[in-house]
């Protein structure tokens, strides 16, 4: 009984010890171009955390790239001119998803202590916070903001369940330092019966990490 639990705990010492080896966890940031489906773009951030674990088992510069993501991701309407009030009206949102991706990637060396890599897989986005505003401007160039919606997810201006699928490619330097171009295709329609404008998200990312 004592060799049986001798050798189990040396066996998950073992696997403690392979899965530490392959794993690297670090931190990213970066500057998003959200633009949603028949919406008009607007400029947004990106920053968390992420994760690496390698699988040299299945093959050399295989890996799954994981990560928890803050990304704003807002967006503006087209100008509309109300003939009737006399003023141009836009309507501009800053929604705030917390997203989860869970890439396939591999890495290819093409130096000394250099990587291309590449991964790609799906995403689920969960909808936090983020206000709509109303932008009026008169004849005379006089411009009135107003607040819409303090909160699009829990006033019902937008689904707050998002997933998709996204990846991303880039250069690693010294097994530290990444920098990648990104993209995320929304596959959900987050129009709502109150906003009722197909909104799929569609998120370009410029990201710099750096792995521990």
């Amino acid at each position: 009984m004592k060799k049986v639990l001798f050798i189990s705990l040396l066996l998950v010492s073992v696997g403690i010890s392979s899965y530490a080896r392959n794993f690297k966890a670090g931190v990213t940031a970066g500057l998003n171009v959200s633009s949603p489906s028949d919406y008009d773009s607007r400029m947004g951030f990106n920053v968390g955390v992420k994760g690496e674990l390698g699988l040299p088992n299945v093959s050399e510069g295989l890996y799954l790239d994981f990560g928890v993501l803050l990304s704003s991701q807002g967006w503006e309407s087209s100008k509309y001119y109300d003939a009737r009030k006399k003023q141009g009206m836009q309507w501009k949102g800053n929604p705030y998803f917390l997203n989860i991706p869970v890439h396939v990637g591999y890495k290819l060396p093409v130096g000394s202590n250099t990587n291309l890599f590449a991964h790609i897989g799906p995403y689920i986005g969960i909808g936090l916070f983020g206000k709509n505003k109303l932008v009026t401007e008169t004849a005379n160039g006089k411009k009135t903001t107003t607040t819409q919606a303090d909160n699009v997810f829990s006033d019902r201006q937008s689904e707050r369940f998002d997933w998709g699928i996204g990846g991303k490619a880039g250069v690693e330097f010294a097994g530290h330092f990444q920098v990648a171009l990104g993209y995320d295709w929304g596959m959900r329609n987050l129009k709502t019966s109150k906003n009722p404008v197909d909104f799929k998200n569609r998120v370009f990312s410029v990201s710099c990490a750096y792995m521990f």
